[in-house]
């Protein structure tokens, strides 16, 4: 079956976050500190822990929140509580922490030529787990919608990556049945995972060089975005 669109993770796979994430939280720690006056140990670790227990029961569904606002306050006021800090400065550390990444968005290099060839053969769409403040405000300061206008934000739609609902979301928008689409993305659990289930194939961003978990297997695996075009032109035979 010819490939007819593709859908595009959106962190990690055109835009890097990983590292600035914890770079702007470890200048936000470092604020912390200096607002405290004081050290204060294990602060990136506890936030990371807190951070990834509550982004794991929203994706589970077994907490509700209306925004990454209301996320990043709730890690931090948790944060603050298991080091012994006042969590009146939650919000605070929100807002320095939120002006420290936005001064970090950018997209991988390969990105602006890649999506130059792959969108002016196929349509496209970006499909992203997070919430509209946040997940928006990237796409925008970085200028995506001029290759991709059409981006499904897990919250805005109910359903969040592996969850097939996500999945079809993105499907109906590009036009496309499961055998003629693409899954790019750099998560195995969210992306592959979620995708290959259904019959779309897979290409799996390992930036990383990560050994695959077990699980279904990806219909090809990249180092970056560069080979993207060649590959959606092999699949149709070109």
């Amino acid at each position: 079956m010819s490939v007819r669109g593709v859908v595009f993770d959106l962190d990690n796979t055109l835009i890097e976050t990983n590292e600035s994430a914890l770079a702007a939280l470890d200048v936000t720690c470092d604020h912390l500190e200096a607002r405290l006056g004081t050290a204060v140990a294990a602060a990136r670790d506890t936030f990371l822990c807190v951070y990834i227990d509550l982004e794991n029961a929203l994706i589970e569904r077994r907490r509700q929140f209306e925004s990454a606002y209301q996320v990043r306050v709730e890690t931090w006021r948790q944060t603050l509580a298991h080091l012994g800090q006042p969590a009146s400065l939650a919000e605070e550390m929100v807002e320095y922490y939120a002006a420290e990444r936005r001064r970090r968005f950018r997209l991988y290099p390969e990105v602006p030529a890649v999506l130059d060839a792959v969108t002016a053969a196929w349509p496209g769409a970006i499909l992203t787990n997070g919430f509209t403040d946040v997940q928006r405000e990237k796409i925008a300061a970085v200028g995506l919608g001029r290759w991709l206008p059409t981006a499904i934000i897990s919250a805005e739609v109910g359903a969040w990556k592996p969850q097939p609902e996500a999945f079809a979301v993105a499907l109906r928008a590009i036009g496309c049945r499961p055998e003629e689409a693409v899954m790019v993305g750099d998560s195995w659990k969210h992306d592959i995972a979620g995708a290959a289930p259904l019959g779309l194939r897979t290409v799996w961003v390992n930036r990383r060089g990560a050994p695959p978990p077990r699980g279904p297997e990806p219909s090809a695996a990249v180092a970056d975005l560069s080979p993207l075009d060649q590959l959606l032109r092999h699949w149709n035979g070109e």
